[in-house]
């Protein structure tokens, strides 16, 4: 595939990718075919080598710290044209005596005239160490914007100075990549995976003039709650996706929002399913044994954030209601897990009827929610795209060959009108009217109304198509400004 780069950085900014099946797809999809991939992200939450495990040989983690060395700057001046000059320096020492200096020096001012030699000696040494310590966001930011101002052409710092703020990291994820490019091998592509990270790998290409692809997981400007930001992305993001060579979107709906909203798009379609089908060995583990339940029990499963968005606390609720002996295993941390906790406690359920199993990359969880009775997608009506919404839950619960239940979704129930493996129903109620739902899908569960038959088709169905790079690397003169 002549299209295909070979050398794609992939700008990624979330903290936990290995959780996110998309990305870590998108990636050894792109390794299959030949591409070595330098990921440009934030320092990761899990583990380096959990996430090394599930990458491709061809692909590197470049992580970004807030605090990027000194001598990386130089080197990064150099490369964009002369080294940094005696202005720069001056700025930059008045922004940090402002600041962190100042720390050390009004404590020492107070002591008296011969305490503070020695004094402002051991200071010096100590803010040097601090200097190079410090992560803080806003002081880190005001450096990089003047920064940008003295080494990027006028007409273009310009363009970008208020846009590359939509993310904090996008200063850093420009720099990274402009190193790799010059201390590792000439990168040909720059890939961003949100609205929030486009402004860099729209900078990325028009400075080094190379392949842009962006994936649209969903609706960005609705999902930017700072109502400045969210209008500043509005006002830009035409003229960002004009610049892309290649738009990927999730799903017909987002598709169609996009080309109603850009006439010159022409989205490339690839569904956050996983891209191959998952085998199971003959041997393999189920939940339910892993949790010591009777087999006759009954249990569902949910995979997936614990925000309050997901409003899983009238889940835990409703099990207290049920009268099907079911239930319920929650998969994932942080967010509301420790209230969520407190909640099965209080209701006398904790490891007894609710079972938290803690946070885990996306292959660890097919092989742990195996042998549930069904998923739950609990709170799609809510969403702030709910018209738009295939949850990659839909596609873990598909791939474990289980039934799911899902909150009303167009997108979800266009999958259940072609596969018959699930049923969508009204969630925004009460925990008991919940119960009710819960308790009718597991009889219909139990009675065998989902076949093998059907979910093995869509297991097998449901994958990426054997083309999706070709697809995502075809040449488009739509995108030609």
């Amino acid at each position: 595939m002549t299209n295909v780069p070979r050398h794609l950085v992939m700008i990624a900014p979330t903290a936990n990718i290995e959780c996110d099946s998309r990305v870590i797809h998108m990636i050894n999809a792109f390794c299959d075919e030949g591409s070595k991939v330098s990921i440009v992200c934030p320092p990761q939450r899990g583990p380096s080598e959990d996430l090394a495990g599930l990458l491709h040989e061809s692909a590197t983690m470049c992580d970004v710290p807030f605090n990027l060395p000194e001598g990386e700057c130089y080197d990064l001046t150099e490369y964009l044209g002369g080294s940094i000059n005696s202005r720069m320096r001056q700025w930059r020492s008045q922004l940090v005596r402002a600041g962190v200096r100042r720390e050390f020096d009004e404590p020492i001012g107070k002591l008296p005239m011969h305490l503070r030699k020695p004094f402002l000696g051991a200071a010096d040494k100590l803010f040097e160490h601090i200097l190079k310590r410090r992560k803080e966001a806003a002081e880190n930011q005001r450096y990089w914007q003047h920064f940008l101002s003295y080494q990027l052409p006028p007409a273009l710092y310009r363009k970008y100075e208020s846009l590359i703020q939509l993310d904090c990291y996008n200063y850093f994820y420009f720099i990274k990549t402009l190193m790799l490019n010059k201390f590792v091998e000439p990168v040909d592509a720059v890939y961003c995976n949100d609205l929030w990270s486009l402004p860099a790998g729209c900078l990325i290409k028009e400075l080094l003039a190379i392949t842009l692809f962006y994936d649209s997981h969903e609706i960005g400007t609705a999902t930017i709650s700072d109502p400045v930001n969210s209008a500043l992305a509005a006002q830009n993001e035409k003229w960002m996706y004009r610049l892309c060579d290649s738009f990927i979107t999730v799903n017909d709906s987002c598709a169609e929002y996009y080309m109603k909203l850009c006439s010159f798009l022409e989205p490339v379609v690839i569904p956050n399913a996983h891209r191959f089908p998952v085998i199971y060995p003959p041997d393999a583990l189920k939940l339910k044994q892993r949790l010591g339940l009777a087999a006759d029990s009954h249990l569902a499963v949910y995979v997936g954030s614990l925000s309050p968005f997901s409003h899983l606390d009238r889940f835990i609720e409703a099990i207290s209601h049920s009268t099907s002996n079911l239930h319920f295993a929650i998969v994932g941390a942080d967010g509301e897990l420790e209230q969520l906790k407190a909640l099965a406690t209080d209701l006398k359920l904790l490891d007894k009827k609710v079972f938290f199993l803690g946070r885990c990359n996306f292959q660890e969880v097919l092989s742990l929610i195996y042998g549930a009775d069904f998923g739950i997608i609990p709170n799609i009506q809510k969403h702030a795209n709910p018209w738009i919404i295939s949850s990659s839950k839909l596609f873990d619960y598909v791939q474990a060959e289980m039934p799911f239940i899902s909150d009303l979704g167009p997108e979800i129930q266009k999958i259940l009108d072609a596969y018959p493996v699930g049923k969508a129903v009204d969630f925004q109620t009460n925990p008991a009217s919940i119960a009710g739902l819960l308790d009718e899908f597991t009889r219909q569960v139990v009675s065998k109304q989902f076949s093998k038959v059907d979910l093995r088709k869509a297991k097998h169905d449901l994958t990426w198509s054997d083309n999706a790079i070709h697809s995502i690397c075809a040449p488009r003169q739509v995108f030609q400004a």
